[in-house]
């Protein structure tokens, strides 16, 4: 019986952050961001005790947790919506029936909305005037622009750096062969890209699963990003973290 990963038209990207995990330094602690699994049609109203993920999306985030590196223990955080706890549930699930050593760490704090509804409603025109992924660039240009009214969603840049600040706070308490995942949506995955190092956003959005990791180095970053392996410079505020 093949994986639903090996059947899906999304999963390419997920598969190519999956390959590129046995690339890591083995001997340095590593983080990795991805969006959720797939899931039914919500809203941001949605809350941690829905039911948002599909059964193929499930299958999907146990097949990610089996395919990771048994060499490696995991520690997996998510956003405080349902769809991302479900993911993070579901990777756990599968490193465990491999006999890795996982557990769900807790919820990353941060929110990207101030007002939820008012930013569905400005999701939802989006996607009803670019539809698609096209709306996901034009949402995220707009909010780092500072076009989004700020009763609306948080600074880009404010939201981006508490995250930063939350995953450095992990990390010092990490092992060397810890690898921690932010499981979240395509908006703070993207979001995360363009501030922390000038990546722009995929005309094709951020897929199910798609995501990337960082290795801290001593001057520089390991960005492992659409299957490329590159040197990025830390964030010039990164130091004050």
């Amino acid at each position: 019986m093949k994986r639903v990963l090996d059947t899906v038209d999304w999963s390419v990207p997920a598969l190519s952050l999956l390959g590129s995990v046995k690339k890591l330094d083995p001997m340095k602690p590593a983080v990795m961001f991805i969006r959720h699994t797939e899931r039914f049609a919500t809203s941001e109203k949605e809350n941690i005790g829905s039911n948002v993920t599909t059964s193929r999306g499930m299958s999907a985030a146990i097949e990610f947790g089996e395919a990771l590196p048994l060499t490696r223990r995991y520690r997996i955080y998510h956003s405080n919506l349902a769809r991302a706890k479900e993911t993070a549930e579901g990777i756990r699930y599968g490193v465990a029936s491999k006999g890795g050593l996982a557990v769900v760490s807790g919820i990353i704090p941060a929110s990207l909305a101030v007002d939820i509804e008012a930013a569905d409603a400005y999701v939802q025109a989006l996607q009803k005037r670019y539809g698609g992924a096209p709306w996901l660039r034009r949402f995220i240009y707009a909010w780092c622009a500072g076009l989004i009214p700020p009763g609306i969603v948080n600074p880009s840049i404010a939201f981006t750096r508490l995250i930063a600040e939350y995953t450095v706070s992990n990390i010092r308490s990490a092992r060397l062969d810890t690898l921690d995942i932010y499981v979240s949506q395509d908006t703070w995955v993207a979001a995360i890209l363009l501030h922390w190092f000038g990546e722009p956003v995929n005309e094709d959005g951020i897929r199910y699963l798609e995501g990337f990791m960082i290795q801290s180095r001593e001057k520089d970053l390991t960005l492992y990003l659409g299957g490329r392996k590159v040197l990025a410079e830390y964030p010039y505020w990164w130091s004050q973290l």
